[in-house]
């Protein structure tokens, strides 16, 4: 709510400023006896305005294929991921770059869905996915506490999915949400394994050390 106020006073701002620029131009543009100097300003100021109407409409057509494209990308990834395929069809991003979801019956916010907070949680993964598909830049899918809410038919789809997520994804789990069948699925995927614990000399601060989940593991792993 913060945000969408500054954006519209921002816009407001905008909108006052332009209307001053376009004032002054016709101050400008009615003054007569104009040097040939005040002249060559003149044209090269039409000229950069062109200039900057063409990038904003090329900036605009960007914009609007990259926002098709993560909207696809992470449709694809949702119907892949949901236990409800016959209910959900996509995720659409509306104008205000809002996250929806369409249904059989229709097109909703999140909020007016309602979905359930494993299913959230799911739209969530799949909306990054999109993102991260077209980033500018590589970098490391970060996840924390990934399966914890989702329910069996979720936590097998998205444990299936998360080698694609990116070339590198950090998983930080508690080791009561995964268990041995987890580690299988994933193993041919899955380089090392780390464990973070308190120190003995002060509970406060943590450690890391390289593991072996199946042997380090396996008296706090869910069975």
């Amino acid at each position: 709510v913060d945000s969408k106020a500054t954006i519209q006073r921002l816009d407001g701002d905008i909108d006052d400023l332009e209307n001053k620029i376009d004032s002054l131009k016709d101050r400008e543009d009615s003054m007569e006896g104009a040097t040939d100097e005040e002249d060559r300003y003149r044209t090269l100021r039409n000229l950069s305005e062109k200039c900057g109407n063409a990038w904003e409409e090329i900036k605009n057509e960007y914009v609007q294929t990259r926002r098709k494209d993560v909207e696809d990308h992470a449709s694809s990834v949702f119907r892949r991921l949901t236990n409800k395929k016959e209910v959900y069809e996509r995720l659409a991003i509306s104008e205000d770059y809002d996250l929806d979801i369409i249904t059989k019956s229709g097109r909703r916010s999140i909020e007016e869905q309602d979905p359930s907070k494993g299913a959230r949680q799911i739209i969530a993964y799949s909306f990054i996915a999109g993102l991260n598909a077209y980033t500018a830049r590589d970098a490391p899918i970060v996840i924390d506490t990934p399966i914890g809410p989702l329910d069996t038919t979720h936590k097998e789809n998205l444990i299936d999915y998360l080698p694609e997520f990116k070339d590198q994804v950090i998983i930080l789990y508690q080791p009561a949400e995964i268990n041995h069948s987890d580690l299988v699925q994933v193993k041919d995927n899955t380089t090392r394994h780390f464990q973070i614990y308190a120190t003995e000399e002060d509970p406060e601060v943590s450690s890391i050390k390289q593991v072996d989940p199946e042997i380090d593991l396996r008296e706090v792993l869910v069975q």
